[in-house]
């Protein structure tokens, strides 16, 4: 399976991010709210009133939900139509995403026991340092995760792949990209605590306070704290989207003014590792044009060109960074120019 390594900067794709929700953050804070109310605070509710769903309840819920509001930012970010019914989506394919996110719990559970042997060396010698192998079990978790993080988007996109599969691709195309996902995700954090500084007041003022209240008015209280939590989460989950059509090759960027284009797999035939090459031909065809041709073809060869051509001029072209946009074709326009200087002036001088 063909895929890209992420060069961009955690600014660019949150830029982009933001340019996808503009005039959608209402309705995209909304669908998260729905997502945090059925996957937390109505099981939350419930255990106030006494009442669990166990861990197989709680994945018969989460499974669809977490498909449903992945499909629901994926949708977004490419600017496609999308509504609140696309949270819910994940009960259609219930089936695999049950099984998804049991399987990428099973794993990344596993992958946390690697530190066992060493918390049960210092649980038995009563040693303080207990906590650092508690920690250390958080690493190849956290890795785990990371690995697996592309699965549901990928299912999203090819309905007929399996979960197995799914997962074993997952950890193909994040092969060199699980650092940058790391950042991304660390990028947010400031965003996170902001966001949370209303409950942690209301905690930290009225320490328990929450626990005296009825199940019902416990769900409100969770609705209204987390609001700010939403707006957060539907902005890093479009980021999380717009990187995985740059993972997978869906993203390019357009030059238009501060727009960028996402396409689909379809339409998007030029991106790949190829277009690397064909810039580099692309770049000697471009000069001998110039040369030949003069300003008014560079100003018809340019535009569609800098959209068609790859990678390295999606680095370059956009606009969301204070990096100052590449034109190569007043170079050449100057170049030819001083041709034709010279030679002109060499015209005159010749003798009589």
């Amino acid at each position: 399976m063909e895929y890209f390594v992420v060069n961009e900067r955690c600014s660019t794709i949150r830029g982009l991010a933001r340019e996808a929700l503009s005039g959608k953050w209402v309705m995209a804070t909304i669908a998260t709210l729905i997502f945090f109310a059925i996957t937390f605070d109505i099981p939350a509710v419930f255990a106030r009133a006494g009442v669990t769903f166990g861990l197989v309840g709680v994945m018969v819920i989460y499974g669809p939900m977490v498909f449903g509001i992945w499909a629901y930012f994926l949708k977004l970010s490419r600017n496609q139509e999308v509504g609140f019914a696309d949270v819910f989506s994940g009960f259609q394919r219930f089936g695999k995403a049950v099984g998804l996110m049991c399987f990428m719990t099973l794993l990344i559970i596993l992958w946390s026991l690697l530190a066992v042997p060493a918390l049960m060396i210092f649980n038995h010698t009563g040693s303080p340092l207990v906590i650092i192998p508690m920690f250390l079990s958080l690493i190849p978790a956290t890795i785990a995760g990371i690995r697996y993080s592309q699965a549901f988007f990928l299912i999203i996109d090819n309905p007929d792949m399996g979960v197995i599969e799914s997962i074993n691709k997952s950890k193909i195309i994040m092969a060199g990209n699980k650092m940058k996902y790391f950042l991304l995700l660390l990028s947010f954090t400031g965003w996170f605590i902001l966001a949370a500084i209303p409950m942690m007041v209301m905690e930290i003022s009225n320490p328990g306070w929450s626990l005296t209240l009825s199940p019902i008015a416990y769900g409100i209280y969770l609705v209204v704290t987390g609001i700010g939590l939403a707006i957060v989460g539907s902005y890093v989950d479009t980021s999380l989207a717009i990187f995985y059509d740059m993972v997978v090759g869906n993203l390019r960027a357009g030059i238009v003014e501060t727009t960028a284009e996402i396409v689909s797999p379809e339409q998007n035939q030029q991106f790949g590792h190829m277009p690397n090459e064909q810039n580099q031909q692309f770049g000697h065809e471009q000069q001998n044009i110039n040369q030949s041709f003069g300003h008014e073809q560079n100003q018809n060869f340019g535009h569609e060109q800098n959209q068609n051509f790859g990678h390295q001029q999606y680095n370059a072209n956009q606009t969301f960074t204070n990096e100052p946009q590449y034109n190569p074709n007043p170079t050449f326009t100057n170049e030819s120019d001083n041709i034709n200087q010279n030679f002109e002036s060499e015209n005159i001088e010749e003798p009589k």
